[in-house]
């Protein structure tokens, strides 16, 4: 559940996005070493092995739909579920899922977070499982889409979905799906591309 993989055409691995704790030997130089926002690598051990948490820089866990942004960043789900290898729902300040945007340098080997939302949603944004990004080519916004049990505003739990302004943060759509349990959420044209 914890891990972004790039694949070169015959197969083999490129690099992992991965918190480092537990990987067997032969994969450690594939390991993508993380970056604070400001560019100086991140030297704690316990946030590199992915046992503690750092402010600006968040490991996958639970990875949904990591895709390709025209800037060559990967936007990707995060539903948090096991962060820091550990499965307490009662922690509340970890307890929480996010759309997250990473910088990747191939030839320095680092990855670096540029943007996130969802985690100052806290609790009633946060969804164990399933789950979605789409980035929104028209406008830029990014879709951002927890699949199930989000507490929504009348109490009852469900699905969501928001878009996102990555510039300003502002919500710009957001639609609260009750009893609803989903994959994915695109958002479609209604008609052809060519009417």
């Amino acid at each position: 559940y914890q891990g972004i993989f790039k694949f070169n055409k015959a197969g083999g691995i490129e690099w992992i996005i991965s918190p480092h704790g537990y990987w067997r030997d032969r994969y450690l130089k594939l390991l993508l070493n993380p970056l604070h926002a400001d560019e100086t690598p991140i030297t704690d051990p316990d946030v590199i092995a992915g046992t503690k948490n750092c402010d600006d820089f968040e490991w996958p866990w639970g990875c949904h739909t990591a895709v390709p942004l025209p800037n060559g960043h990967i936007f990707y789900f995060n539903n948090g579920y096991g962060r820091n290898f550990k499965l307490d729902f009662t922690d509340r300040k970890n307890v929480y899922t996010c759309g997250i945007e990473y910088e990747v340098d191939e030839v320095n080997r680092t990855v670096r977070q540029v943007w996130q939302y969802g985690k100052e949603r806290g609790t009633a944004y946060f969804t164990p499982a399933r789950s979605g990004v789409q980035y929104l080519e028209q406008t830029g916004n990014r879709l951002i889409c927890p699949g199930m049990s989000n507490v929504l505003s009348n109490g009852n739990r469900g699905a969501r979905v928001t878009e996102v302004d990555p510039e300003t943060q502002e919500i710009v759509f957001e639609l609260e799906l009750e009893d609803a349990i989903y994959q994915r959420v695109y958002r479609m044209s209604l008609y052809p591309d060519n009417q």
